[in-house]
């Protein structure tokens, strides 16, 4: 099993219409997206290749869109099973660049 990880770096930009935008999508109270974002954690992570796989991508394509578009900075990871428990300061290793990340995602 793999999973994707968004994680927060820096979200001083983030406006109240963001975390709403976020909020719809990630399927969270309000109260824990502003946490998350307020607290430059990992803001989702999500199993990959399971029944719900397309459902995910489309989540996941979304919170970027609204994560680029209210210049929040973010870093996308994959990890692999068996390594759920990393520190973020582990997660270098496993950074995806956009190009990487829509590879993995979209293997239809």
């Amino acid at each position: 099993m793999v999973r994707i990880l968004i994680k927060i770096i820096d979200a001083s930009n983030s406006k109240p219409v963001d975390l709403i935008q976020l909020k719809n999508v990630m399927d969270l109270s309000l109260t824990e997206v502003k946490s998350r974002v307020k607290d430059n954690s990992r803001l989702v992570e999500y199993p990959l290749f399971y029944n719900d796989h397309d459902e995910i991508v489309n989540k996941v394509f979304r919170i970027i869109e609204i994560l680029k578009g209210s210049d929040v900075k973010y870093s996308v990871h994959e990890v692999p099973e068996g390594m759920e428990y990393l520190e973020d300061t582990d997660l270098d290793a496993w950074a995806l660049t956009e190009e990487m990340m829509v590879n993995l995602l979209d293997f239809d």
